[in-house]
């Protein structure tokens, strides 16, 4: 979608949607870019419906000129979203009982290489921007956002579950949306926030840590987040206060690396700690 988010569905009954284009190649080489995976049931009738995709009205941009393969869909009217249902079918799936009373619905047919359909089909429903803007402050507490400045010059995707085998996104536009940019909002730290990219190189280029912390003895403490991680940095904020508090107790243990007289630095991995090691 988009050129940036690809959705996967195999006919060994497993999906995935992640990030392909450009917003792939920003996420750090070690780090995934499947957002998530997940397995198919025994669905209804021989159909699945794997994935759904809303378009608010409210969140549309003037496109670039797509190319001649592309499958156009009309805007919803204001306060409403288009919702596009794709439907995977096995060859055992009768099109037409899917389809009854809703051919209008019908934006899309593709022949699956395995035998069966996919098809899409497009609703159009009431939408209502404040749970978007609800949902968008849950995300900056979450796990992951684009780095800049990808994230400050395309449109993006809220995922969404739903019950059983369906997942899905909700479109929405950088231009409209606040989006977190610089900081963990979600995050209390006794401290000053500052960007990765202000630390050494030996540091910087570490893939396997999502954060730093720098605590000093006579000054203030500094915390340095890889926002391109695949880390909950959510729960930073209880790391970074056990970590806190045993620096100032002088409880170092081997996790801690003194980089200038005073000053320590210790570093955190998705899971746990790291240890930082030598450096020039």
């Amino acid at each position: 979608m988009g050129g940036e988010l690809k959705v996967s569905i195999h006919s060994d009954g497993w999906c995935q949607h992640g990030l392909t284009g450009a917003l792939r190649g920003g996420v750090r080489p070690t780090d995934s870019h499947v957002l998530d995976r997940w397995q198919l049931g025994e669905g209804r009738e021989g159909w699945h419906l794997p994935y759904q995709i809303y378009f608010p009205e409210s969140q549309l941009d003037l496109a670039d000129p797509v190319d001649e393969e592309a499958r156009l869909i009309g805007a919803a009217a204001p306060g409403r979203a288009i919702i596009v249902n794709v439907f995977v079918g096995s060859t055992l799936a009768s099109e037409e009982a899917l389809t009854a009373g809703m051919a209008d619905s019908l934006v899309g047919r593709l022949p699956r290489k395995s035998g069966g359909l996919v098809l899409l089909l497009a609703f159009e429903k009431d939408f209502n921007d404040q749970q978007l803007s609800q949902e968008l402050n849950t995300v900056r507490r979450g796990s992951w956002i684009l780095p800049r400045p990808l994230s400050e010059t395309t449109f993006g995707w809220l995922t969404i579950s739903s019950d059983g085998d369906t997942r899905g996104v909700i479109e929405f536009s950088s231009n409209r949306s606040v989006l977190q940019t610089g900081r963990l909002s979600g995050v209390t730290f006794a401290g000053i926030e500052r960007p990765w990219d202000d630390l050494p190189d030996w540091l910087r280029d570490r893939t396997d840590l999502c954060a730093v912390l720098a605590c000093s003895l006579e000054g203030q403490d500094l915390l340095f987040v890889d926002l391109r991680s695949r880390c909950l940095h959510v729960h930073l904020e209880e790391s970074l206060r056990l970590l806190q508090a045993n620096f100032r107790a002088s409880r170092l243990d081997e996790g801690w690396d003194e980089v200038v007289p005073g000053v320590f630095l210790t570093g955190i991995r998705p899971q746990g700690r790291g240890e930082l090691g030598a450096h020039n």
